[in-house]
């Protein structure tokens, strides 16, 4: 867990009340933590996945984040895969919100979607079917 918190907080600082909450709530089913890992069993990445309230067959892909240092050499690429495979055929559609990186989740074949309202909050999507 301590290994999830310090990446997530290098990247979008947060309490770790808030975040140990989250990691709490995952689960087999869903919501769920994917976590990337090196042989030695080291963190890699990280991302967590929810139901869509208002879609029952989409999920939501949330704060995906790969160790500073290993990125540009394709683990991004490696969690995502991963994730949609172990998705696949359990939901029609994965959408995720993303502020800077629209070229990286393009090149996994998200698309833009329509804005949607999650928790009260108008967010434009991105969208790949799973």
């Amino acid at each position: 867990q301590d290994d999830v918190l310090q990446l997530l907080n290098d990247q979008w600082p947060q309490s770790k009340t808030i975040r140990l909450r989250r990691l709490e709530r995952s689960s087999d089913d869903l919501p769920t933590s994917f976590l990337l890992v090196n042989e030695k069993n080291e963190l890699i990445g990280y991302c967590y996945v929810d139901r869509l309230f208002d879609e029952e067959n989409g999920v939501i892909v949330e704060s995906v984040c790969i160790q500073r240092s290993l990125r540009g050499q394709g683990f991004g690429k490696r969690l995502m895969a991963l994730l949609e495979e172990k998705l696949r055929g359990r939901f029609a559609r994965i959408y995720l919100t993303t502020a800077d990186q629209r070229e990286f989740y393009s090149h996994c074949g998200y698309e833009e979607t329509s804005p949607r309202v999650r928790f009260n909050v108008s967010s434009r999507l991105f969208a790949q079917n799973a």
